[in-house]
């Protein structure tokens, strides 16, 4: 880092830099400490089957024609990494420590705008809970006495243009950047502008879901540059060991974006850290409670009156009962009446159902999750009273969100508190049947012995990137079990087959609480 000087230029939030001037997303009367110049570089669920059997609806029908990345170190799960980067385009990161009071102003005007974003969406108030900064350091701080776990809050502002009394000013990506020990931090990335960051994360996801089909790495290079945007920034501000765990709360537009899969150049983000996403911190639950000792209501569908089948769903539930003590619920058997009676009379924990569900654009009443019988729509999700009965955690092992919808965003996002659990765990496109087994598999295995939710899904996410968990002859391995799980009649075509490719992991993200 080197000091130089930062001076508020007027209340609209222009800040003059080394000379230049750029837009900032404080509020007016906001004064700020001392800044830096960082250097950042720029460089549902289908059928059964493997990459090339899936279907790929979530993504559009071509594929980038940009030049394939780096091959990828496959590290394996332990301490964080300083990366190697390749520098093409050089950019700074303008820092700004932000004193407590405007701290505490940044932060109550993104906790607004994002709460009412939500209420607005789901057509109710909802449950919030009003934090000061000191009182987020106060919560980290004891996270982290609880479970060992470095944690820290990143809000991510998009790009915005805003009126003026000097016409239209665009506001910059920034990050606004809360730890357990040290002032809140503003870091504000230059020259990116709107239409180029959710180009670039539309490419990315695209790239991404279509490059499966032939295993190629055409995702790289999308991915690296939304890792030096909002990644990068992050790290030369903390260092490499400060933190395991992240919680991003994203503006409008980056919700859907498979933040697990952005890639430094030798590793993915996951391979570094476990995140989580939540639509705002008010919104969360943030008492930590362990979850070893749950039980887990297991219910789902295999076969539907007009959606393709789901054949590995039984094989999905009875793995869970394998591993955990659990109820489970099949097909004719998996109703709204069932779901709220066995909730009522024994109140589970997790709460898992392996069926379809779809975040879709427009009205809330559009998202459903599938029941054998019927739809559950997202608007009365809250109605089943989990909220009362402390549930910790809600799975949904087949899903698909819109791409590019805002409200299928706030959907998908808003999933624990629209359902009133602390976690959920949900995929932001349909993976393969098969291919969500696996990682279903190796989710609950790592839940029994993992203090946090977010480093469980974690390293089931690096089991099946590094081939601790694959198919060998029509059989679900996974190093961390000591037996082998035959795969259904309906899959015993497959032969050898693993999930390395980020399409069958990176989808999978926890909303809520990461601990």
């Amino acid at each position: 880092l080197t000091d130089s000087p930062l001076t508020i230029a007027n209340q609209s939030g222009i800040v003059n830099q080394g000379g230049s001037e750029i837009a900032t997303n404080l509020p007016k009367d906001t004064h700020i400490e001392l800044s830096s110049s960082v250097s950042v570089s720029q460089p549902g669920r289908t059928q059964a089957g493997d990459g090339n059997q899936a279907d790929m609806r979530a993504s559009s029908n071509s594929e980038s024609s940009q030049t394939e990345g780096s091959q990828t170190n496959q590290a394996q799960s332990g301490g964080l990494k300083r990366p190697r980067h390749r520098r093409v385009r050089g950019r700074h990161a303008h820092r700004a420590v932000l004193a407590s009071v405007n701290a505490s102003a940044v932060l109550d005007e993104v906790e607004e705008q994002r709460t009412q974003e939500f209420s607005t969406y789901f057509g109710r108030d909802l449950k919030v809970t009003q934090l000061t900064p000191p009182q987020i350091q106060q919560l980290l701080t004891q996270v982290q006495t609880q479970t060992g776990h470095q944690s820290v809050v990143v809000y991510v502002k998009a790009p915005k243009l805003a009126a003026s009394t000097s016409g239209q000013l665009s506001s910059p990506l920034e990050l606004l950047v809360f730890t357990a020990s040290d002032e809140p931090v503003s870091l504000v990335i230059p020259d990116v502008s709107r239409d180029e960051l959710f180009q670039t994360i539309a490419q990315f996801r695209s790239t991404l879901i279509t490059s499966a089909r032939r295993g190629s790495k055409s995702y790289l290079p999308p991915a690296q540059q939304l890792y030096q945007w909002l990644i990068q920034p992050l790290e030369d501000e903390l260092g490499p060991d400060a933190i395991d765990t992240v919680l991003f709360s994203m503006d409008s537009g980056l919700r859907s974006l498979p933040i697990a899969a952005l890639h430094d150049g030798q590793q993915f983000l996951i391979e570094k850290y476990s995140v989580g996403m939540v639509p705002s911190l008010g919104l969360m639950d943030t008492q930590y409670q362990p979850i070893e000792d749950a039980q887990v209501l297991a219910m789902g569908a295999s076969a539907f009156k007009e959606l393709q089948p789901l054949p590995a769903v039984p094989t999905e539930l009875n793995t869970i009962s394998q591993l955990w003590p659990s109820r489970g619920f099949l097909n004719e058997r998996f109703t709204r009446q069932t779901l709220i009676q066995q909730q009522q009379q024994t109140p589970f924990q997790v709460i898992h159902l392996a069926t379809h569900a779809e975040f879709k654009s427009g009205d809330v009443d559009n998202s459903y999750i599938q029941l054998w019988d019927e739809p559950l729509r997202l608007s009365d999700i809250h109605t089943l009273g989990w909220e009362y009965s402390a549930v910790d955690l809600l799975v949904l092992s087949a899903c698909h969100t819109a791409v590019g919808s805002p409200e299928a965003e706030m959907g998908f996002a808003g999933l624990a508190v629209a359902s009133g659990v602390k976690s959920a765990v949900a995929s932001l496109w349909a993976v393969s049947d098969v291919g969500t087994l696996a990682l279903m598999q190796a989710f609950y295995e790592q839940l029994r012995t993992s203090r946090v939710k977010s480093e469980a899904l974690r390293t089931a996410q690096l089991a099946l990137l590094n081939g601790a968990t694959r198919i060998e002859s029509g059989q679900l391995l996974n190093e961390d079990s000591d037996k082998a799980t035959p795969l259904p009649p309906e899959l015993s075509y497959l032969g050898n087959m693993d999930f390395s490719h980020p399409y069958y992991w990176s989808g999978f993200t926890l909303i809520g609480s990461p601990w």
